[in-house]
């Protein structure tokens, strides 16, 4: 997900305050920043060529989003990769879609299926690939729901990103968008609710095969192979042979 694109107008016109925040969260939800890193505001600074206020505001927005910790009160840190937390934002995903699609199907919008779906088809490859899910969200228009189903999408990114690129996962998520926008299309709500809820499941058994492969690319290209040994338990040789020269981005 690239959050800045430097030629783009649009961008460059914000804020310095705005720019620092959408760099430093695309930096933050592709952990560019290690699980745990301590973000240290003049390295942030010297590395986005800003200030510190702009640094020191942006770092607060994300704290206020959870897609950065505070220990003790003091210094940023980076999330954890951890699976209990990633099994509820999961579940919570799925939960904000059901609620829509009752709203959905339950109104006037019922009648206007086809045109919202083919608003979605554009979306193919939007941050989360269920493009269908989010055109849902916005066709009720609850803003406050689709607020916590980007920032749960953002808090997913990482490891949804490393799923979706998969063959497996591929496919599965076009199987998903496809049997959804058929009952969808039938107005069929039992059947919506229930591919829903099956996709759901398997996408919490995903979670046992992408977290190792998430947090193994993590390390080995962060140059962190006693950090990868000791997150992922496996023998010093196992990741001898893959460790690259380089050095933690902000540490």
């Amino acid at each position: 997900m690239k959050y800045i694109l430097e030629s783009d107008p649009d961008k460059r016109s914000l804020k310095a305050v705005d720019r620092t925040y959408l760099r430093l969260k695309e930096m933050v939800i592709n952990y560019e920043i290690l699980p745990g890193q301590p973000i240290l505001i003049e390295a942030v600074s010297h590395r986005l060529n800003v200030s510190v206020t702009p640094v020191r505001e942006a770092l607060n927005r994300l704290l206020y989003e959870g897609l950065i910790i505070q220990l003790n009160g003091r210094g940023f840190q980076n999330r954890a990769i951890d699976h209990e937390e990633l099994t509820d934002l999961l579940v919570l995903r799925g939960s904000l879609a059901v609620s829509s699609l009752h709203f959905l199907l339950s109104s006037d919008l019922r009648h206007q299926i086809e045109d919202i779906l083919a608003a979605g088809q554009s979306e193919a490859a939007s941050a989360d690939n269920l493009p269908v899910c989010r055109t849902v969200l916005r066709a009720v228009g609850n803003r406050e729901i689709l607020r916590i189903y980007e920032n749960v999408n953002d808090k997913l990114h990482y490891i949804w990103s490393i799923y979706a690129a998969s063959e497996e996962g591929a496919k599965r998520i076009r199987e998903y968008t496809s049997e959804l926008e058929r009952h969808l299309r039938a107005r069929d709500l039992p059947g919506s609710l229930d591919v829903i809820y099956r996709n759901i499941q398997r996408q919490v058994q995903m979670l046992d095969d992408i977290i190792p492969q998430a947090i193994g690319r993590l390390y080995v290209a962060h140059a962190e192979p006693q950090n990868l040994r000791r997150r992922l338990n496996v023998p010093a040789a196992e990741t001898s042979r893959h460790e690259p020269e380089g050095c933690p981005v902000l540490s």
